[in-house]
């Protein structure tokens, strides 16, 4: 037996999910390198990555490559996984969209 106090009767949940907010790559690009850089000891982390359109259902986006990853400390390269793995929980990109090409309308007769 339902209990419709809970449910409105109808078996929907009373409450929606919230979407993530959608900002612009270069913001969120940002956001990653901020947050990373607040662990202690990598103040001066300058990583150097870059971010891709993804079809996923928790993220429409990933990193697409970090470059010289080798050089970071282990506790940075943490941090960096950690702040892309937030960023990606809280932020979908707002990808521009591609520029569609005008085709001119030719009568034919």
């Amino acid at each position: 037996m339902r209990d419709s106090r809970f449910d409105g009767g109808a078996g929907v949940l009373p409450f929606t999910v919230p979407k993530k907010q959608k900002r612009p790559e270069t913001e969120i690009h940002a956001t990653i390198v901020r947050d990373a850089k607040i662990r202690l000891g990598c103040a001066d982390l300058a990583p150097d990555f870059t971010l891709h359109a993804v079809h996923d259902p928790r993220a429409n986006w990933d990193v697409r490559s970090a470059r010289h990853v080798d050089d970071w400390a282990t506790n940075c390269a943490q941090a960096f996984k950690e702040a892309v793995a937030r960023a990606r929980r809280k932020f979908d990109i707002s990808w521009p969209h591609p520029t569609r090409s005008k085709r001119r309308r030719v009568n034919r007769r």
